[in-house]
C-alpha cells in the first residue's frame, strides 16, 4: 500500500487540511500536505495514519524522519496520473521532492518538513515536478537558498506552452480531465545525471507537452550540482494543495483573469510507478593527438 504521512500543520500555527490515501494514490483537500513514506508506524495503519481516529493521543502527530521515503531517482523514470479538475485559478496542486530524510531539524511544523522558501523554518533543496492548476503549470529547480529557482512551464512569466495547448479544453492537455505525467532523470555513460525531463500526455491527445531542465546558476554558484547532490542522497516526495487566501499571481497571473480559491475542492495523484532508464552511451573520447 502507498503510505502517506499527513502534515499536522501546513505552516506554523495553521492546521493542515485533510488527505486520504489508498493502494492507488492520494486525494488532497485544500491546505493539505502529505509525505510519501516507506512506513507509517505511529498508529500501525496504512495511509494517513497520523490522522486516524483510532490513534492513541500519545502517539498522534509523532513524526519519524527515517520513515519518510528517500527515493533514488537518478537514472529512473517516475510516472503518475493527476486529476486537476478541482483546481481552479488561485490554487496550487503540487508534487515535489525535498530532503526530509536527511533533515535533523524537526522545524516549526514539528514534522521535519523543509523547502527552499523556509515555510516551516528550515531550508533545503527543493525540486518542483509540478505546481499547477487547470490553467498553469510550473516545473522548477531550487537550491536551498534560492526561493525563486529556475524553471519552465505556463503561467506568469513562463510561456513554454500556450493556453490553447494546456488548459480546460486544451488541444494537447485538457485539464478538465485526468492526464499522465512522466519525470525522467537520465544519466550519461558514467552515471552522471544530465537533466530533469518532464512530459505530460493524455489518451487521445495528438501532442505531448515537454520540459527539460539542466543548466542552473543560483547566486553565481552552480545550482545544478546541489540539485544533483540532493537527488543522489534520496528525496522525499511531497504532495500538497494550497492557495486559499494566498496571493497566487506568481503562478497564474498571465493565464487567469481572477483568482478564486473558493472553487478549489481537491486534487488526486495516483498510478505511481518508478522504473529504471537505459543509460546513455559513454561520452565521446578525444581524438588521438597527431603531434
Amino acid at each position: 500500500a502507498l503510505e502517506v504521512v499527513a502534515a499536522k500543520f501546513n505552516e506554523p500555527g495553521h492546521a493542515g487540511g485533510p488527505l486520504s490515501a489508498d493502494v492507488f494514490g492520494v486525494q488532497v483537500a485544500m491546505n493539505g500536505r502529505g509525505y510519501l513514506a516507506d512506513s507509517c508506524s505511529a498508529c500501525g495503519g496504512p495511509g494517513a495514519a497520523f490522522m486516524s481516529t483510532g490513534c492513541p493521543e500519545e502517539r498522534r502527530w509523532t513524526y519519524d524522519r527515517f520513515e519518510y521515503s528517500a527515493l533514488e531517482l537518478v537514472g529512473k523514470s517516475l510516472t503518475y496520473s493527476v486529476d486537476l479538475s478541482g483546481s481552479h485559478c488561485g490554487c496550487n496542486a503540487a508534487l515535489y521532492f525535498v530532503s526530509m530524510r536527511q533533515n535533523t531539524d524537526a522545524s516549526k511544523c514539528a514534522d521535519y518538513y523543509c523547502d527552499a522558501n523556509e515555510v516551516c523554518g528550515v531550508r533545503c533543496t527543493e525540486i518542483d515536478l509540478q505546481e499547477a492548476n487547470r490553467h498553469a503549470w510550473y516545473t522548477t529547480l531550487h537550491t536551498s537558498t534560492d526561493g525563486d529557482g529556475v524553471g519552465k512551464g505556463l503561467g506568469k512569466s513562463r510561456h513554454a506552452w500556450s493556453t490553447a495547448d494546456y488548459g480546460p479544453g486544451g488541444r494537447c492537455i485538457d485539464t478538465a480531465r485526468p492526464f499522465d505525467v512522466e519525470a525522467r532523470f537520465p544519466v550519461d555513460g558514467i552515471g552522471e545525471l544530465t537533466a530533469m525531463e518532464v512530459k505530460l500526455t493524455q489518451p487521445g491527445s495528438p501532442c505531448p507537452l515537454s520540459i527539460r531542465l539542466s543548466d542552473y546558476i543560483a547566486g553565481g554558484a552552480n545550482g545544478w550540482e546541489q540539485v544533483k547532490s540532493a537527488l543522489r542522497a534520496g528525496v522525499t516526495p511531497v504532495v500538497s494543495f494550497w492557495g486559499a487566501k494566498k496571493d497566487m499571481e506568481w503562478l497564474d497571473d498571465d493565464v487567469c483573469k481572477q483568482d478564486d480559491s473558493g472553487q478549489c475542492a481537491s486534487v488526486r495523484f495516483y498510478n505511481f510507478a518508478l522504473t529504471p532508464l537505459s543509460p546513455m552511451g559513454p561520452p565521446p573520447t578525444a581524438a588521438p593527438s597527431t603531434a
